[in-house]
Formats: C-alpha cells, structure tokens, sequence
C-alpha cells in the first residue's frame, strides 16, 4: 500500500506571475495521511486548476484521503475533479521531439525540452533523484542517526521540488507554443 507522505506545490496564481512554493514532508515515523491532507486542503483553494504529471496517481491518491477523511472529503473531492494531466500532450503525441526517444515520461520529456539546464537535471540531486528512491527512503527514517534524517529529509524535499518545477516549465514552454 502507498501511503503519501510529501508533495510539492509551485503555485501560479496568475500567468504572469513568479511560482510561488509550497512543500510538505511529514514527520518521520507517524502516520502521514491527515496531515497531508489537511496540508493540500490549506495549500489548494477550491475551483482551481491543478496540474499533475500523471494525474490518475494522483486522482487516486486524493480518492482515497477523501474515503479515510469525510470532513475533509468535499475540499478533497474539489481537487480531484479540477486536476488536469500536463502529460497529455506527450502522452497523446500532440507534441513530440526525437529526444523524447519514444517516452512521455517527465524524466525525458525535461531533458528533451531544456536540455542544458543543470537546475533542471534529476541526476545533480542528492541521494534521492527519482520515485522509487524517494518512496523506499521514507519508511524507516525515524530509525537513521539525525544527521541522515536531515539529509534523506532535504533529499526529499528537493526531488519533489525539482518534480513541479519541471510542471511549471514544461507548462511555461507549451503556453509560448500557442
């Protein structure tokens, strides 16, 4: 079972406007699901767009936080149905690129799009640098010495970062497309 423990928001509140972020990463060792959730709640208003990479993850994850928290399920619920997939375009070949090597993925579609820019590169992070590594490094981390907590924890958090910046670029770069 995938329990969510963090996520990253970089919130456009008009186009125009610098990304403004918001993160979130439980404490180690507790039950992460409420707090997150009342996290996103806070985070996302009501009637507004989000994008996700891979949206059905996500629509699924919000579901069930929705099914485990009624009170919280109507603002949850909210989220859900206003979530479009920024994968859509790669997905569908809509818009395609011989870099892309066949794959929609954010991991090649990043690279394809901006491929000289080293903010922008998974592989100049620390320790965590894709979803598989950020999912196995949380369980468990309450068990590390502090400092391997601080490190795993900052890890974590900068992969999740680097995972909606992406959204926004890639966003920002079809948006000058149209």
């Amino acid at each position: 079972m995938q329990i969510p423990f963090q996520y990253s928001l970089h919130i456009l509140k008009s186009p125009d406007t610098e990304a403004e972020h918001h993160e979130f990463l439980a404490k180690e060792g507790t039950d992460p699901r409420r707090p997150l959730a009342e996290a996103l709640c806070k985070d996302i208003p009501l009637k507004v767009c989000t994008l996700a990479y891979n949206s059905g993850f996500e629509k699924r994850v919000i579901k069930d936080l929705a099914d485990l928290f009624p009170d919280l399920s109507n603002h949850l619920l909210d989220i859900q149905s206003h979530i479009k997939d920024l994968m859509t375009p790669f997905q569908s070949h809509a818009y395609y690129r011989r870099e892309f090597q066949g794959s929609y993925s954010i991991k090649t579609v990043l690279p394809g799009l901006f491929p000289d820019d080293p903010e922008l590169d998974y592989h100049n992070l620390e320790l965590i640098q894709n979803g598989s590594e950020a999912m196995t490094a949380f369980p468990g981390l309450e068990k590390k010495r502090p400092e391997e907590i601080t490190a795993i924890r900052q890890s974590l958090l900068a992969y999740c970062r680097l995972d909606t910046l992406a959204m926004v670029k890639i966003w920002g770069y079809l948006k000058e497309l149209v």
